[in-house]
């Protein structure tokens, strides 16, 4: 991986308590994919500081057994959660230093934040500390891909310059976990969204970012070698398509003619932008 930070912030994620044995805290599998990719943000020198951002959420988003259908952000139920149960950014630090050896003194647990905008909030509080930090620092944003479709907009508009840095990414390239697990992960939708699976894979495998998978979808008809944007019935079962995440057409065109050499003045046949790849299908049946 070549990208290198001097700082690199997890965004915290539900944790569970076990009230019948030992009161052991652990980490729901969503939340134990980003600290394993955060142990090894510092065990790599991807970064060699790591600020983990989570408050006490439980009986506030979630319980011990199912997410919360809504928040429940009293005040009494946040002074209950503080009293009752570790923050997340504590246990996932707890976790990184116990089970992965981490130096603690290497690792800031960020405990007060109960969302994402406020994950934003008090990063921008914490990075105004001097001498902690000096305001030129290069800053990753390390979550899950379907959270950092989320997470990534609400940082840049709250005015904070970091670079999307994915655990599945940091994950695969490691071999902490294969393509085929993260990929059989995304089978199912996430963050309300399925994923294309064989565009992950091939990001993945070809160690590339899944920042593309951020961009919007286009696509281009072609029958018989020849673009057609619509054409008879007959032509119409002869019809490839091909598509590409881009963030805008004339992008879509340079990527669709990498791929297919033998496309040439594509750009204003070509189709989108669409959100999701569905969107897509569903354009190009209709």
């Amino acid at each position: 991986m070549n990208q290198r930070f001097d700082v690199v912030v997890q965004l915290g994620s539900q944790v569970n308590y076990s009230a019948c044995g030992n009161g052991d805290y652990d980490l729901a599998p969503h939340t134990y994919m980003r600290t394993e990719a955060s142990a090894l943000v510092l065990m790599k020198g991807i970064a060699p500081r790591l600020i983990i951002s989570g408050g006490s959420n439980f009986g506030v988003r979630y319980d011990d057994s199912k997410i919360l259908a809504q928040p429940v952000f009293t005040f009494e139920a946040f002074a209950k959660a503080d009293f009752k149960r570790k923050s997340e950014a504590t246990v996932i630090k707890d976790y990184l230093v116990n089970e992965y050896g981490a130096d603690p003194n290497k690792i800031f647990a960020e405990t007060l934040s109960a969302t994402t905008e406020e994950n934003a909030e008090f990063l921008k509080i914490i990075l105004r500390r001097r001498p902690m930090f000096t305001g030129q620092e290069k800053i990753g944003l390390l979550t899950l891909l379907y959270h950092m479709e989320k997470a990534l907009p609400i940082f840049q508009k709250a005015g904070l310059n970091v670079e999307p840095l994915f655990a599945e990414n940091i994950l695969a390239e490691f071999h902490i976990k294969g393509i085929e697990e993260i990929c059989q992960y995304y089978s199912s939708p996430k963050g309300g969204k399925q994923y294309e699976i064989n565009h992950i894979h091939e990001l993945l495998k070809e160690d590339k970012s899944l920042a593309e998978l951020m961009l919007p979808y286009w696509y281009v008809r072609v029958v018989d070698d020849f673009i057609c944007a619509d054409g008879t019935p007959e032509e119409l079962e002869k019809t490839h398509t091909y598509h590409t995440n881009a963030s805008d057409r004339k992008e879509a065109a340079v990527k669709l003619r990498e791929k297919h050499t033998h496309l040439t003045d594509i750009e204003k046949y070509i189709k989108g932008p669409f959100t999701t790849f569905a969107e897509v299908r569903q354009a190009v049946r209709g």
